[in-house]
């Protein structure tokens, strides 16, 4: 049977499948917030129906704003669902390549070295843009099986918003594999939308309805394969972005805000800051920044420790880091300083460690 990969699992509470369609809308998305650009670009294409913001808090004015309410964004992904002359419009979308996460996240998958890293960025961050579905891995009998599970009733729009999310991350395979992935299955819990036969033609492997789960699942040699288009440099810069941008959501006071800073400096020096450094990025003095951690149940110490340790996992599963380049992007001026905190950290040696990371492959 598969398993799900505990340290896969972003923290959320995963309700059963079963009931999570029986969710208020309000009670789980409230006043979260997306941008509205996509949105307003298709309102415009359709030739702006009012049927397009029926429902929407958006109706009376006749416009999309840069940034709208989830709870307005299903609504119209449900309205063209059933009013669209085109309710199939992802698919074009998502095969031209159009990014459906943007920025760091987006970046990072498409430069990740291989299929499974990229959805591992995927899990870590994208739980939040903007929520109304988490992610989670499941691996076991050579598959690897990314499944989304809603977090609130997605209403009349679930169709498109969980095939859409599914095509493009058979996209992304394709992109990764550098050849088309007909292994690949994708199971959908909802009948055939009427854009079906389209639907199976976009995707090019096994499509089944009425499904269990609303999951994509490849092989497992495959996730592991190297990525024809990885890119090193725009991985590392990607998987910085994210962190920061992470924190930086987590809001602007206490251990988060200065988180953000330590993981900021370190992208822009390459190396960890020292206190002082942060404490005049914050204008504090360095014992008003002890007393900050302080409160927080923190050292600084033991925050760049767990900044450092988080980056060195991710280099580690870089097959083309050497354990040197790996020492010197984390700021170590010599090899047995980075080995005497990696015993610290894993209580073995970086060889050793990243023997069990491919095992575990």
């Amino acid at each position: 049977m598969p398993r799900l990969l505990a340290n896969d699992v972003t923290g959320t509470d995963l309700r059963p499948i079963q009931s999570v369609d029986e969710l208020d809308p309000l009670d789980i998305i409230g006043k979260r917030t997306t941008p509205g650009a996509f949105m307003a670009n298709l309102y415009s294409t359709f030739g702006k129906p009012r049927w397009y913001l029926e429902e929407t808090s958006l109706a009376s004015s006749g416009t999309i704003p840069d940034t709208i309410t989830v709870r307005d964004y299903l609504t119209m992904i449900g309205n063209i669902a059933r009013y669209g002359p085109d309710p199939g419009y992802f698919i074009d979308y998502a095969l031209s390549g159009i990014p459906l996460y943007f920025g760091a996240l987006d970046m990072g998958m498409r430069y990740a070295p291989n299929l499974r890293a990229a959805l591992d960025l995927l899990v870590k961050y994208a739980d939040s843009r903007p929520g109304y579905h988490s992610h989670r891995i499941l691996e076991g009998d050579g598959l690897t099986t990314l499944e989304l599970v809603p977090m609130t009733n997605l209403g009349a729009g679930r169709s498109i918003i969980l095939e859409m999310p599914l095509l493009v991350h058979h996209v992304l395979a394709v992109h990764c594999a550098g050849e088309p992935v007909p292994d690949a299955v994708v199971e959908l819990r909802h009948g055939p939308p009427r854009y079906e036969k389209r639907l199976r033609s976009a995707l090019g492997c096994e499509l089944r309805f009425n499904a269990r789960r609303d999951a994509i699942t490849f092989p497992t040699s495959l996730c592991r394969r190297p990525s024809v288009a990885y890119d090193p440099d725009l991985w590392r810069a990607a998987l910085l972005r994210c962190h920061e941008e992470s924190e930086n959501r987590k809001g602007p006071e206490g251990l988060s805000r200065i988180r953000a800073i330590v993981v900021k400096m370190m992208a822009e020096n390459g190396s960890p800051p020292c206190l002082r450094e942060v404490a005049d990025r914050l204008g504090l003095s360095g014992r008003t920044l002890i007393r900050r951690l302080k409160a927080e149940g923190q050292t600084f110490q033991a925050l760049t420790d767990d900044l450092l340790r988080e980056k060195c996992i991710l280099m580690l599963a870089d097959p083309n880091l050497t354990i040197a380049r790996i020492s010197e992007e984390l700021g170590y001026s010599d090899a047995s300083g980075f080995h005497r905190s990696f015993r610290r950290w894993f209580n073995s040696t970086p060889d050793e460690y990243r023997r069990k990371l491919r095992s575990a492959a």
